[in-house]
């Protein structure tokens, strides 16, 4: 299975998705949704994945997570974590005019603990699914399925 493949599952459940090349923290864009034009236009700019997680922090994350955001998604801290798991979830809440609302960046490595080159990020609205299946409109039974099976893959 390509990256492009698992990617383009993935964007059922996640608004944005990047893949991030671990030696010069490049990012990749194959979903990108964020009213930030401040984020879009470093995204357009090529910058590393350094630079615009900490403007993404900056100017999206609720002022009580940011700390806690700084740390976890510091690059090496991350790459750390893949070579112990291959992915992992971080939970945080955006500000959003009056609302706050959840969210989540999965991380997950492509490829195995020792070796891997490639790192996807997808960003999810957690209180989107909460609505989501209290309208019975999400199946999590096949999206827990679909979810496992994707990520076990990336791993291989």
């Amino acid at each position: 299975m390509l990256i492009t493949d698992i990617i383009n599952i993935l964007g059922n459940e996640f608004s944005s998705i990047y893949c991030v090349n671990r030696q010069d923290q490049y990012i990749q864009i194959y979903r990108h949704l964020n009213e930030n034009t401040e984020l879009d236009e470093l995204m357009n700019e090529k910058k590393t994945y350094e630079t615009v997680i900490q403007k993404y922090i900056e100017t999206n994350v609720f002022e009580e997570d940011r700390n806690k955001m700084l740390v976890a998604t510091d690059f090496n801290n991350i790459c750390k974590q893949l070579q112990l798991v291959s992915q992992f979830t971080i939970h945080y809440r955006i500000k959003n005019g009056n609302d706050i609302l959840r969210y989540r960046m999965k991380c997950a490595r492509i490829g195995n603990a020792d070796t891997f080159e490639k790192i996807v990020f997808a960003f999810a609205s957690e209180d989107s699914d909460i609505r989501l299946d209290e309208l019975g409109i999400m199946n999590l039974s096949s999206t827990g399925e679909k979810r496992k099976s994707i990520f076990s893959l990336l791993i291989k």
